[in-house]
C-alpha cells in the first residue's frame, strides 16, 4: 500500500522541479513602441540581407534628456577577448528579450549589466595585494535609435 505522505512528498518535489526548470526558460519580453521596433527590424533586415545570417543583441539605456537609447549590436562577443567574458557572464544568461515580432527576439542587456555585473575576480596587481573585480570596457559599433516613451524617434 502506498503511503499518502510519500505521495505528498513526491508531488511537492515534482512541482518544485517543474518550477525550477520553468524559471530558467521564462523570458521577460520588452515590447518597444511600434515605430522603434519597425526601425530596428529594417536595420537588421538590411544588414542581414547584405551579409548573410548574423546575430544581434540589444542594449537599452536612458540619456540625460530622459529619452531611451536602443543600440543594435552585432553579436560576435563569443569570438572576441575580453568581450567573451561579458558574453559568458551576462549576454548568454540574460532572460530579457526585445520582441521585434513573433520570430525575432533580441537578447537584451542594459548599461547596468555592463557596469555592475560580477564578471569574476581579477588577480592582484602585485604579489600579496588585494584581488580586484574583472570589468570589460564595452566599446561597440552599433546602430542606435533614440526615442521617448510615446515612440517618437529623435
Amino acid at each position: 500500500m502506498i503511503n499518502p505522505r510519500n505521495i505528498l512528498i513526491l508531488t511537492l518535489t515534482l512541482f518544485s522541479l517543474n518550477q525550477d526548470a520553468k524559471g530558467q526558460t521564462d523570458y521577460i519580453f520588452y515590447d518597444l513602441p511600434e515605430k522603434v521596433t519597425l526601425k530596428a527590424k529594417e536595420y537588421i533586415d538590411q544588414y542581414t540581407n547584405r551579409n548573410g545570417k548574423i546575430g544581434f543583441i540589444a542594449q537599452l539605456d536612458k540619456n540625460v534628456d530622459d529619452n531611451y537609447l536602443l543600440f543594435i549590436i552585432i553579436d560576435d562577443f563569443a569570438k572576441q577577448e575580453p568581450p567573451n567574458l561579458l558574453y559568458e557572464a551576462v549576454i548568454k544568461k540574460t532572460n530579457r528579450m526585445i520582441r521585434l515580432d513573433d520570430d525575432n527576439l533580441l537578447p537584451l542587456i542594459t548599461g547596468e549589466d555592463v557596469h555592475f555585473a560580477y564578471l569574476g575576480d581579477a588577480p592582484p596587481r602585485k604579489p600579496g595585494g588585494p584581488k580586484g573585480k574583472k570589468k570589460v570596457v564595452f566599446n561597440h559599433e552599433s546602430y542606435s535609435i533614440t526615442f521617448d516613451l510615446t515612440g517618437k524617434i529623435y
